[in-house]
């Protein structure tokens, strides 16, 4: 948070701390016999918020500075205890300076100090609820790429064994095939060391594994598949689909490949996405994949 915008967050807070304040002020001095006018708890109150508004600063630095952690939980608590008295003795000799006349200061200390302890510990709560928030969504941003990384793990061995069977078999039949295959797989694997593309790597693996071998390897002659991409309002559409004779997609089950690919289209995207399949009318199968663009590359319209 930049200075600027603290500040301004600071001093709002203590004018609607003042402002509360100031209208239990009226009403208590009302019910004890004791008028006071509007003018007046106002200038009371929000002077000595505007107090605890200029310490607020050096507060958050010793939250910071001391956090609450097992190892210095007393060292650190005995010190935040001490800055608060001293604080609040400090606040309270100003707001007598400023407030009251030479005969009525330093009436009700232990009051004060007691009321400064308790903001001081809202300041120092506010600031450890601040970085437990912060701790907490890196510790699940940490949870997530750890569960792609998994997911990963286990889809590339996936690709690979069944692209090292396919090239065993080429070898026998068609050697020539085969080493294009293996060359085209090195190739491959180099592209997915590049990070910067606009979907996640692999995305598309397992939808053109099952269309291949439930689709394609069906087909006699004249099988085709076909890849599509395009954007359309900020969102990515990735479509793969076959002219195979393979069984009707409405029967298709997230198998291993596919189940892992929604899990981590769930994972990357949190329901923002969209996995579907359908049968067309000419035949085959059609998959298809929608995501947000913003995520992985510039704008599209």
């Amino acid at each position: 948070m930049d200075r600027a915008r603290q500040a301004g967050l600071i001093v709002g807070l203590w004018t609607l701390w003042g402002v509360i304040m100031a209208v239990q002020s009226h009403y208590n001095a009302s019910l004890h016999t004791r008028p006071i006018t509007w003018t007046r708890a106002f200038a009371l109150e929000m002077a000595y918020a505007y107090l605890w508004a200029a310490v607020t600063p050096p507060v958050l630095w010793l939250a910071r500075r001391f956090p609450r952690t097992r190892a210095g939980v007393w060292r650190h608590g005995l010190l935040h205890l001490a800055a608060a008295v001293l604080l609040s003795l400090a606040v309270k000799a100003a707001w007598d300076l400023i407030c009251l006349e030479p005969d009525k200061r330093w009436k009700a200390i232990a009051v004060a100090v007691d009321y400064g302890v308790l903001e001081y510990a809202l300041i120092l709560l506010s600031v450890y609820f601040r970085q437990y928030h912060q701790r907490s969504a890196q510790l699940e941003a940490q949870l997530v790429h750890a569960q792609l990384a998994a997911l990963r793990m286990q889809l590339q061995p996936h690709f690979l064994f069944n692209t090292l069977h396919a090239i065993s078999e080429l070898i026998h039949q068609n050697p020539g095939a085969a080493e294009r295959m293996i060359v085209r797989l090195s190739e491959f694997f180099r592209l997915t060391l590049d990070t910067s593309a606009a979907a996640p790597n692999f995305l598309l693996q397992s939808l053109v594994e099952n269309a291949i071998r439930h689709g394609l390897a069906h087909c006699l002659e004249g099988g085709l598949l076909r890849i599509e991409t395009r954007c359309v309002d900020g969102r990515l559409h990735l479509k793969v689909a076959d002219n195979g004779p393979g069984p009707p997609c409405k029967q298709i089950r997230p198998g291993y490949g596919l189940g892992i690919t929604q899990q981590r289209l769930e994972r990357l995207y949190g329901g923002h996405h969209r996995l579907g399949w359908k049968s067309p009318a000419s035949g085959g199968c059609e998959v298809e994949i929608e995501i947000p663009w913003k995520r992985f590359g510039p704008d599209c319209r």
